[in-house]
């Protein structure tokens, strides 16, 4: 028997992201140059992470307040295949996405033209008092990601949520007082 959050999910179809990434990487190998920053694929557009725990963990940031008054900051967006589930399936407010690889943003904005994306680094962005869930799937490396995830429980308003995937299986759920 499948739980609700299977069921609502398996009802909507599903972007084929892999099969964008092979294209993405095929342009990139036919003229000769690499889209992201620096000329080496060190950012990865998308990350394969299960959509049934991510959909389970939003419904549990939500809680009892109405999707539709909240905010969502993606940190390290991407482009943009979580909007899909914040916006289309559980209809969050307000949806932005941080990113600071140009070819990503502009991917995410024609993907989801509703979303705000910010085309900024996430050390140096300032706005995390703003939203009220926060998703973040640990977008550097580990030692400059524990300081940085600091300064964002910090900058948080109270009552906010941040949703972070650890280890690249946990989702972690901490709620600011």
């Amino acid at each position: 028997m499948m739980s609700r959050y299977q069921d609502d999910v398996l009802k909507i179809p599903e972007f084929d992201v892999r099969k964008a990434l092979r294209l993405l990487y095929a342009v990139e190998d036919a003229i000769g140059i690499s889209l992201c920053p620096e000329g080496e694929r060190k950012n990865y557009p998308y990350i394969s992470y299960s959509y049934f725990a991510f959909y389970k963990g939003l419904k549990s940031a939500i809680r009892e307040r109405p999707a539709k008054d909240l905010s969502y900051l993606e940190i390290g967006c991407g482009i943009g295949t979580k909007f899909i589930i914040t916006q289309d399936w559980l209809g969050l407010g307000k949806i932005t996405g941080i990113e600071i690889n140009p070819v990503y943003a502009k991917i995410a904005r024609c993907l989801k033209p509703r979303a705000s994306i910010i085309e900024e680094d996430a050390l140096t962005f300032s706005g995390y008092g703003e939203f009220d869930i926060i998703y973040t799937y640990q977008p550097m490396i580990q030692s400059i990601y524990e300081p940085f995830i600091e300064k964002v429980k910090k900058e948080m308003k109270s009552g906010a949520t941040l949703l972070e995937v650890r280890n690249l299986i946990s989702l972690v759920e901490w709620i600011k007082e």
